[in-house]
């Protein structure tokens, strides 16, 4: 159970296969830039927008290196990113998740192994960073809601 934090990104964007498949894909003198919307200081371009995105030179892959040395500091008190709104909302979500999963697997059976192998999968839903994973947790609560409900639903016998 993980999520793509800033120090994962920074992690898969310093590794050393980032840049040999960068190098084979283009020849010639190239800087490279990348575009982020940090969560402390990207601000919305209006209000309860997206936040604007910002260009970074290369000199940001030396930030990236740095960050991701720095994942240790993942969840503790020395974590700025663990503060945010979004990672407080991912570790409520995790901890939702495996109370719903403990409780449903003393019931498991063969008649609804299947609702429950869907339920489990729901996770996948929430994906996207800011305001796209915001929109994608609202349709996977609404889901989670809707399966849970059917599994506990009385099953109707055909008469």
């Amino acid at each position: 159970m993980s999520y793509k934090d800033e120090y994962e990104v920074a992690r898969l964007y310093s590794a050393p296969e980032f840049r040999e498949r960068i190098t084979q894909g283009f020849e010639g003198d190239y800087k490279l830039r990348v575009q982020l919307a940090p969560p402390l200081i990207a601000r919305p371009a209006k209000p309860g927008g997206e936040p604007r995105k910002i260009e970074f030179g290369p000199w940001v892959f030396t930030l990236f290196k740095l960050m991701a040395k720095m994942k240790g500091l993942r969840g503790g008190a020395l974590d700025i990113f663990g503060k945010t709104a979004e990672r407080r909302m991912e570790r409520r979500l995790m901890a939702e998740y495996r109370d719903i999963i403990e409780s449903l697997l003393p019931r498991l059976s063969p008649a609804n192994q299947k609702a429950i192998a869907d339920i489990a999968e729901l996770p996948e839903m929430v994906k996207g960073y800011g305001p796209v994973k915001d929109a994608n947790v609202v349709l996977y609560e609404a889901e989670m809601a809707r399966q849970l409900a059917a599994l506990e639903a009385p099953r109707r016998v055909a008469a």
